[in-house]
């Protein structure tokens, strides 16, 4: 692996990928992406994606992952190879992008946006061109989010408190 370079990173996710050989790392401060080898302990790759970063998440029916860029408000979309992120694709989000959660067909992206109090649900059904299908408002800044298992209902938490709210049903919402 290239030699790595010495700065803040500040982890603020991980994804176990490559038959979990590997774990990715989303780095908020560096706004890279770290691929630590499980077996090895050691980091054999990373990429500069954005300036921050803020989530990430991977898909486990296919091979795909999306990271979120808090900076310039963008979802960042592409494709697994082994233990890489093939960089495919980005879409702009609402302000302050704060948590992304796969659907049960890992088809959608949802982004929950802290200050703009919104869920922004983008299709990624090609991770070349992403786009945003519906943006969903809320009454309070949402942080965490939980697809509940029959896939047409989410639950956030508000900012602060971590106390899931109650569910909100993505049956009226029209985002395809």
């Amino acid at each position: 692996a290239e030699e790595l370079q010495l700065r803040v990173r500040r982890p603020v996710a991980l994804a176990l990928v490559n038959d979990n050989a590997h774990l990715l790392v989303a780095n908020q401060r560096s706004g890279t992406l770290s691929t630590v080898d499980l077996v090895r302990r050691k980091v054999v790759h990373e990429t500069r994606l954005a300036r921050s970063l803020s989530a990430l998440a991977v898909g486990v029916k296919r091979p795909i992952a999306v990271v979120l860029d808090d900076i310039e408000n963008r979802l960042i979309t592409g494709t697994m190879v082994r233990h890489r992120l093939r960089v495919e694709g980005d879409v702009a989000v609402s302000s302050t992008p704060v948590s992304v959660l796969l659907s049960t067909d890992e088809r959608r992206a949802f982004v929950a946006s802290l200050w703009s109090h919104r869920v922004s649900i983008v299709d990624i059904e090609l991770p070349a061109a992403p786009r945003v299908t519906a943006v969903v408002e809320l009454p309070f800044s949402p942080r965490l989010q939980i697809l509940l298992p029959d896939g047409r209902h989410l639950r956030l938490s508000k900012n602060f408190d971590n106390v899931l709210r109650p569910h909100f049903d993505l049956s009226p919402v029209s985002y395809t």
